[in-house]
């Protein structure tokens, strides 16, 4: 399953991204979820914490998140709170 991710992920988007993405894996059960994030334009520390609990939700289930990013966002704010190679 991909899950996609565009424009921003900040503190204003997270409350309905996380519900939509919860409700999707659970309609969806499969071991392996990637977050194409390719198109993604802005994340804030607000976004990385969901990013963290999708990865806890979808390892919790037995399975795996893939993170597929494009214009270096997700490592940035990564590199920012000591959780390089995450993606």
């Amino acid at each position: 399953m991909t899950l996609r991710l565009d424009g921003a992920l900040t503190v204003r988007e997270v409350s309905v991204t996380r519900h939509l993405w919860l409700t999707e894996i659970g309609l969806n059960p499969e071991p392996v979820v990637e977050l194409d994030a390719t198109e993604l334009q802005k994340i804030d520390t607000a976004g990385v914490q969901l990013l963290l609990a999708l990865r806890r939700e979808v390892e919790g289930r037995g399975g795996q998140l893939r993170l597929r990013a494009g214009s270096g966002q997700i490592e940035e704010q990564f590199a920012k709170l000591g959780l390089e190679g995450w993606s």
